[in-house]
């Protein structure tokens, strides 16, 4: 699961990566017990009520959304690595193999990723390094190209060889909250106390019978 994530955070970097939340449902059938884990982004300890009002008016969804207001405190790494120390069984390095072997050679472009890259492609041209990443000579990349991604290669080696803290301490958190901190519009509040406080949390996951069977889900 640990490498599966990783990878997806690569290939499909719409929809997963170590800058955002997840929940995780475990079942371990040794003991016939089922957990749930939150992991969940979580808003800044500066964040109120009005976080996304301008001038005494809820902000536009699309001005909120790119902007360093919508940013959470990300879940995913230390998810990872609470889960590895419960529940691993593999060594935590040999995990991230895939994902570095795919950053550093190269994968091919989805068709659904190229569709998302110019479906919002005004949007990432506003950021220099989404910008540099997902087009190719100004034109947004298509299905079949080969996207290579070296610095995403060397945080998973570093969170490889130092484990999941590099998110919440040291020099990648701290430009994390600079990036935050310091966009051109709408700067958010993130801070490295955020960031350093950050925890996951158990929960009992919540069950009830349907027909045969009892169904369970994420627990509140």
């Amino acid at each position: 699961a640990i490498a599966a994530q990783v990878v997806l955070g690569l290939v499909e970097p719409q929809s997963s990566g170590l800058g955002g939340g997840a929940f995780v449902l475990y079942y371990d059938a040794k003991a016939k017990e089922l957990k749930s884990y939150d992991a969940r982004e979580t808003a800044p300890g500066l964040a109120g009520p009005f976080l996304f009002y301008e001038d005494g008016q809820p902000m536009d969804f699309k001005a909120a959304q790119l902007s360093g207001k919508s940013v959470g405190v990300p879940g995913v790494p230390k998810l990872l690595a609470y889960l590895h120390q419960v529940h691993g069984v593999r060594t935590w390095m040999e995990l991230f193999n895939p994902a570095i072997d795919l950053a550093e050679d190269g994968f091919e472009v989805s068709p659904r990723l190229e569709a998302m890259i110019a479906n919002h492609a005004d949007d990432l041209r506003r950021f220099s390094p989404a910008d540099q990443y997902f087009f190719d000579g100004g034109e947004p990349l298509k299905a079949g190209a080969l996207l290579k991604n070296p610095a995403y290669a060397e945080t998973l080696k570093d969170m490889a060889f130092t484990g999941a803290n590099i998110f919440y301490e040291g020099p990648l958190a701290n430009e994390i909250i600079s990036a935050v901190q310091n966009l051109p519009e709408r700067p958010g509040f993130m801070t490295a106390e955020d960031l350093r406080r950050y925890d996951i949390k158990a929960r009992d996951p919540v069950c009830a019978p349907y027909r045969l069977y009892v169904v369970c889900s994420m627990g509140e």
